[in-house]
């Protein structure tokens, strides 16, 4: 038997609504490296994306090199890729050294006189194919050789090559079990609102090609989707991310697939099952709504008990999807359906919910997308005083006539006249 562990974008370093998170992928990677302690892992696939950002703050270097020693000291080999968010430079520095200790440290594609890695115990060779992210790359090619009149341009994936030279060569043995490792956008997958497009050409789909590449592998382990998800009948998976990255997310268990590799029978290939594994956050990610009055009792209710009594006019999106209830210290987005201007909301909201990241207020967007654009409003109204009583309207939501109160165009006219003299002197 041979067990693997299949994770993928850490994004260490990240920040959300400006809040950073490295706490919180400290926390779940803990759970990782228990998991890993615990059931003996021999592999660990880390499928592009460790950092959240070319150039990681010190804190995610920390972490990085913090689990790295850990998962080297468990016994495990651990093989890495580069994805689009990571400096394939950076990311692969000093990755001949860190090689000496198990973990392998892939950045560049098999034009670099690159091999794939084997592993092998007493009933299994586990073949792992690292295909680290490149750019999708754009060739032109012309009518008349060394012409520059009439190009005509191609897109030519280099993983697309790769994967149609590599499934030409893989081992068959009835030992051999042939495991792709990927960061790549595959069609028919979902996304989330805190992926990244994969570079420049990834327009209308150009980024992205069919599952069936990896048909020849026995295991595609891959990233960039930060939804767990699984294709080609269980044969391609995401991992997803480490954490909720977005509020699109809200209703998602975010975790790590854990394989299990076991010899075919009677000179059969080798087969594997897989278990999501999900992760317990610190501070989960949620959505609230209702009005001000029915979130502040509930998250007083909430402190109070510590569970989310008092929630039924005040509705958690994704609740049901949870075991532990809301917690005052979650992330929240607030959909706060008041229909009267509220001063300082977000500090207001804080005395309770103090990670509060974001407010919408659903009421006024509505009544923003019906009015005019200022623009347009400042062109057609023409004076001073009809704009003062459009903002006046838009933040008070009253009728025209009851905007302003009754002698208001004459101290308005009166101020604004001092304030040209003012101007003027």
């Amino acid at each position: 038997m041979f067990r693997v562990v299949h994770t993928a974008d850490w994004h260490l370093g990240k920040s959300m609504f400006g809040r950073r998170l490295i706490s919180d992928q400290r926390w779940v990677l803990e759970q990782l490296l228990v998991h890993v302690g615990e059931h003996r892992v021999d592999l660990v696939v880390v499928a592009g994306d460790v950092f959240d950002r070319s150039i990681p703050p010190l804190e995610a270097l920390q972490l990085f090199d913090e689990v790295m020693q850990r998962l080297v000291n468990l016994g495990a080999t651990v093989v890495i890729i580069s994805g689009n968010h990571d400096s394939s430079e950076r990311l692969g520095y000093a990755s001949r050294f860190l090689k000496l200790s198990g973990v392998h440290v892939i950045t560049q594609g098999p034009e670099h006189q690159w091999a794939p890695l084997v592993l092998k115990n007493s009933d299994l060779v586990v073949n792992v194919f690292p295909l680290p992210y490149q750019e999708p790359q754009w060739h032109w090619s012309s009518t008349n050789e060394g012409a520059a009149a009439a190009p005509q341009g191609t897109v030519q994936d280099p993983l697309l090559s790769w994967l149609e030279q590599l499934s030409l060569e893989l081992p068959q043995s009835s030992r051999d079990f042939n495991l792709a490792v990927s960061h790549c956008f595959v069609s028919g997958g979902s996304e989330c609102d805190s992926e990244r497009v994969l570079g420049p050409l990834a327009v209308g789909g150009l980024g992205q090609f069919s599952a069936d590449a990896f048909a020849a592998f026995d295991y595609a382990a891959l990233g960039h989707l930060h939804s767990p998800q699984k294709l080609c009948g269980g044969k391609v998976r995401y991992s997803g991310s480490l954490l909720k990255y977005s509020f699109s997310e809200v209703h998602q268990k975010k975790g790590f697939w854990s394989l299990l590799i076991t010899p075919g029978s009677a000179g059969e290939r080798p087969t594997f099952c897989a278990d999501f594994v999900p992760f317990s956050p610190w501070r989960d990610v949620r959505v609230v709504e209702g009005t001000l009055e029915e979130l502040l009792a509930a998250g007083e209710s909430a402190a109070a008990v510590g569970e989310s009594a008092g929630l039924s006019k005040a509705s958690v999106t994704g609740a049901s999807q949870h075991e532990e209830p809301l917690k005052n210290g979650d992330y929240l987005l607030a959909r706060v359906t008041d229909k009267e201007l509220i001063l300082d909301l977000i500090s207001t909201l804080r005395r309770v919910y103090p990670n509060i990241l974001h407010i919408e207020r659903p009421y006024f967007e509505v009544q923003r997308a019906r009015q005019t654009l200022p623009s347009q409003e400042i062109s057609r109204v023409g004076s001073e005083l009809r704009l003062f009583e459009s903002f006046v309207r838009t933040v008070t939501n009253t009728p025209q006539e009851e905007a302003l109160p009754s002698g208001f165009s004459q101290v308005f006219a009166e101020a604004l006249d001092e304030v040209r003299r003012g101007e003027e002197a």
